[in-house]
């Protein structure tokens, strides 16, 4: 009986099964938040290692070749990644880029083995795109009935939207789709009996890529204004290489921006009924109440993380560490990031210089001889300029309708990730590199395929075994969290211990420590959180600040000290709680060192007073208001000769800060559901 059963699994469609994970997983994660969270991370890991092992290690008829120089860049990129990882700062943190990037990794070289126009291109296209259209169809609902003033369709956290909303990377996806949808649609194929009856017929078709051009324009993105007008271009020089009719290209683009433009009035027309409407040109033109400041923030963090992968070139500080790494280089209040905002400077902070150079020689080789397409053929005259010799080296393909668009949405997302990047969002990463993957590739020679299979089979158990082991403990270390918020703390430390060989541990040892504090157990709590400041993460200002309150507790002054002076020396701009600490364990300990430093402490409290009137980064909703206000009293008593000023600032924050809790209280009124 038992090998009936085990033949009848043998025989079970698998590889079938796993490529419909595969487009349930995209369309999940489009609905989603994105599938900017941890479970959706691992699902792609557990999706991942499925495709590729039910497709199996033996060679495929009809499948494409993955040339040889493709498939190396792509491994030693994973591997690369790899090794960053174990060599991290911040051991907490990073095994869910790893994790993406492995599965992202298999999932391109799986997918690029398909020949052009195979079945499976076309399903994830049209899923993609039926996703994007469901989700337009939530966000019109979320943005006219709910507070929220720019379009975020479901990249959203509905628990907390005022906190967890993100239009910018919502319009990235955008960028990617609307491409795909007139690709899909073909609106070119069709004719009427006259002008007129073509035009209708084609804005028809056009509707679902105008719809999509409509929320492009409600989510208020600067950046992708601009990269929509680059792709804009791309396609207009597309046109002319071809010689399209200029009558039917015409046709096209007027639909699709008049279908864009009417959903963006109808849907501002609805919102208008409850809720302001922002101005579309006060934001083109950065007249919007943020200004030119995002503009200013992210070439601050594009100069920081050149610095900081300066100082580590060859492997950086480990995935997902800029957000650690990067707060000693703050110089305002709460100025940090997840990510340096530029994919490449990312990667060579993060990863290594070597890293990014190796997903820019990958994205070249792919992208090179499409882009080509858009020119005239050249040749290199014997006495030709060299870089017009090295170009006419490169592989030139001819551009078809469909490779023209492909490239155009993958395009699209490259040039937003130069300004802001998003490719943590599997909403978006899956579907550019399975798109990307769709590209023709240049040629070259061509590894064994039995020893490329067996490669991937081989990354792909690895995968699999990582993912399921992390699966195991993000169930663990979510059900000790939530005990702990619920005040179970026996229950939640049970879950703590349960957790210990989590190696994507995030927050794990803050809470433990601030749970054995609270259950009393100080040395125990003092042991949990001097491992996570000496081994897991020394970078986190967060730890260094909690081992000064528990070392407070115990009554040593001399490890709170420590230990504070080294959360101001790498945050002093992440939180004001520790100038906080800091100020009455100077002013017991030396004056002289006080009145040295009133400047740089004055400097300091001045620049969280700015950011507070102008609630930046809703700096005004944290705790920094009152420890604002507790250490604006503590100079007043410290330098009496500045007392006034400091008693001026500590009422203006106090009064700013109930203004802007009071519109936050409104705000969560007006939430929907």
């Amino acid at each position: 009986m038992f090998l009936r059963h085990f033949e009848r699994l043998k025989r079970a469609p698998w590889e079938r099964y796993s490529q419909a994970a595969l487009l349930i997983l995209l369309a999940f994660a489009v609905l989603w938040r994105g599938g900017r969270t941890l479970d959706v991370t691992l699902l792609l890991g557990l999706v991942a290692g499925a495709v590729v092992l039910a497709r199996g290690c033996r060679e495929r008829e009809g499948e494409r070749s993955v040339p040889t120089v493709l498939w190396w860049l792509t491994v030693l990129f994973v591997l690369w990644t790899a090794v960053s990882y174990v060599l991290t700062r911040t051991m907490n943190y990073g095994f869910d880029e790893v994790a993406q990037t492995a599965a992202l990794a298999l999932l391109f070289l799986w997918m690029a083995r398909h020949p052009e126009g195979a079945k499976m291109h076309t399903s994830i296209l049209r899923v993609l795109v039926v996703t994007v259209l469901v989700a337009s169809l939530i966000g019109v609902l979320v943005y006219a009935l709910g507070p929220l003033s720019r379009f975020v369709g479901t990249f959203l956290d509905i628990r907390a939207p005022w906190k967890h909303a993100w239009p910018n990377a919502w319009a990235e996806l955008l960028l990617l789709s609307w491409p795909i949808a007139l690709l899909l649609a073909r609106p070119q194929d069709e004719q009427g009996s006259g002008e007129l009856s073509t035009l209708w017929k084609i804005a028809r078709r056009s509707l679902p890529a105008g719809v999509m051009v409509g929320c492009l324009l409600l989510s208020f993105s600067r950046a992708a204004f601009l990269v929509f007008l680059g792709q804009s271009i791309v396609l207009l020089l597309w046109s002319l290489q071809r010689r399209v009719a200029w009558r039917r290209a015409a046709m096209i683009a007027l639909s699709v921006l008049a279908i864009g433009l009417i959903f963006f009035g109808l849907s501002n027309h609805l919102r208008s009924r409850s809720h302001p409407v922002q101005s579309l040109s006060e934001k083109a033109l950065f007249l919007a109440p943020e200004g030119s400041s995002s503009v200013s923030e992210r070439r601050t963090f594009w100069t920081q993380a050149f610095r900081l992968a300066n100082e580590h070139p060859l492997f950086g500080s480990g995935p997902g560490s800029f957000r650690f790494v990067q707060t000693p280089l703050m110089r305002a209040p709460l100025a940090t990031s997840d990510h340096a905002h530029n994919l490449f400077l990312k990667l060579a902070a993060e990863r290594g210089w070597m890293a990014a150079a190796l997903a820019f020689t990958l994205l070249c080789i792919v992208l090179l001889p499409l882009l080509k397409g858009l020119l005239p053929a050249m040749r290199c005259p014997l006495q030709g300029c060299p870089f017009s010799c090295v170009l006419a080296r490169i592989p030139r393909y001819e551009l078809t309708l469909k490779r023209a668009l492909l490239l155009t949405a993958v395009l699209g997302v490259l040039a937003h990730n130069l300004v802001d990047f998003n490719l943590h969002f599997i909403a978006i990463s899956l579907p550019t590199v399975l798109i990307l993957a769709m590209l023709p590739h240049a040629g070259g020679s061509k590894l064994n395929k039995k020893f490329v299979h067996i490669a991937g089979c081989a990354l792909a158990v690895v995968l699999l075994f990582a993912t399921v082991h992390e699966s195991f403990y993000a169930a663990t270390s979510t059900l000790a969290r939530r005990a702990d918020a619920q005040g179970k703390s026996q229950q939640a430390l049970r879950w703590y211990r349960w957790s210990t060989g989590e190696w994507y541990s995030r927050d794990r040892s803050l809470a433990l420590a601030r749970l054995q504090m609270k259950m009393e157990a100080r040395a125990e709590a003092l042991a949990t959180i001097r491992r996570y400041t000496q081994e897991l993460n020394p970078a986190d200002v967060r730890g260094w600040h909690l081992q000064a309150e528990i070392a407070l507790a115990g009554q040593d002054t001399a490890l709170a000290m420590t230990s504070l002076r080294q959360a101001y020396d790498l945050g002093r701009y992440a939180d004001l709680r520790i100038l906080q600490g800091l100020l009455p364990l100077l002013a017991l300990q030396s004056n002289t060192e006080l009145a040295e430093r009133k400047a740089e402490f004055s400097e300091v409290l001045q620049k969280y007073y700015d950011a507070i009137l102008r609630n930046s980064h809703y700096i005004a909703l944290s705790p920094n208001v009152e420890a604002f206000v507790d250490v604006a009293e503590l100079m007043a008593v410290l330098y009496p000769s500045e007392a006034p000023r400091y008693q001026v600032m500590a009422a203006g924050v106090d009064r700013q800060a109930r203004t802007e809790r009071q519109k936050l209280s409104e705000f969560r009124s007006q939430v929907i559901w």
